[in-house]
């Protein structure tokens, strides 16, 4: 399955250059130190286990694993959104879309424990933003159903990002529910007023980085659109059940000259040294080297 992703995603590389700006510390260190992020939403207690009956973290047993891969995971992420010694950050790489080509892939599964371990870095924040509004999984399974969220504030131009966001017991991790159910859902999130959103998401803070939990590529347009917002793309592919073809088709949907990364999920871990079910496997078709 990796050498698919490997075939999919090589067609994108050298086809298209990066954007890029110039580092934000001349000198090639960290981002600058991070500042908390003031918010009015209602604070969020992440009840672990909840969360696991949710499917959103892993057993007990697979912690240690699961904190390793995303190690791995988070590194090129970070260094594509705030540059590094020597590598430049691509444009609008601070905002992420994670998604895949179908549903079942355990991309929100991925976005939620890659915020996790982002919110541990000592010089970032994360925002964490439900854009997936048919299913509203984090939203559910993080029990802010009722509370206002991203349809909210792109129907009223006169609600702040800070009146809805919701701060949690994860130092440093802020989350952005769906908020209430929108008929005009798929407009909203392709106005003018999102790309606003976006911007005011990552100026929260010196270094914050925003995760979009964004639908399945090949069954909606609403995640073209939100991929189209961001500098960085993470596909989530499920090892032994998406086919090649759609691979291919999900990532033709994508602009090529983001920073588009595949992710085999769910992979034989024997062969891998390291990982929780492959989560470490990262195939790059755009890199800033």
């Amino acid at each position: 399955m990796g050498g698919a992703i490997e075939t999919a995603l090589g067609k994108l590389a050298g086809a298209h250059a990066l954007q890029s700006k110039q580092l934000r510390d001349a000198s090639g260190s960290s981002p600058a130190a991070k500042k908390s992020i003031e918010v009015a939403g209602r604070p969020l207690v992440l009840n672990h286990d909840s969360l696991r009956h949710g499917g959103v973290l892993p057993p007990d047993d697979e912690e240690h694993k699961l904190t390793r891969s995303y190690r791995a995971i988070k590194r090129p992420l970070i260094i594509n959104a705030f540059g590094k010694k020597g590598m430049l950050a691509v444009s609008d790489g601070a905002l992420i879309a994670v998604t895949s080509a179908l549903s079942g892939e355990g991309k929100t599964f991925t976005c939620v424990n890659l915020a996790l371990s982002i919110a541990q870095e000592k010089d970032c924040t994360v925002t964490l933003v439900d854009g997936d509004f048919a299913k509203r999984h984090i939203t559910e399974v993080l029990g802010a159903a009722e509370e206002p969220g991203l349809m909210d504030l792109l129907s009223d131009e006169h609600m702040s990002v800070e009146s809805v966001l919701c701060g949690t017991d994860v130092p440093h991790l802020t989350v952005l529910p769906v908020g209430r159910p929108r008929a005009d859902a798929t407009e909203l999130l392709g106005s003018k007023r999102m790309v606003v959103l976006a911007k005011q998401l990552v100026s929260l803070s010196d270094s914050n980085i925003v995760l979009f939990d964004t639908p399945p590529l090949l069954e909606t347009s609403d995640s073209v659109i939100l991929a189209g917002l961001v500098g960085q793309i993470l596909l989530v592919v499920k090892a032994g059940s998406t086919g090649q073809e759609s691979v291919a088709e999900a990532v033709g949907l994508l602009d090529g000259s983001k920073a588009i990364m595949a992710m085999l999920n769910q992979a034989n871990t024997a062969s891998y040294d390291h990982g929780y079910y492959g989560y470490d496997q990262i195939d790059s078709a755009n890199r800033s080297e």
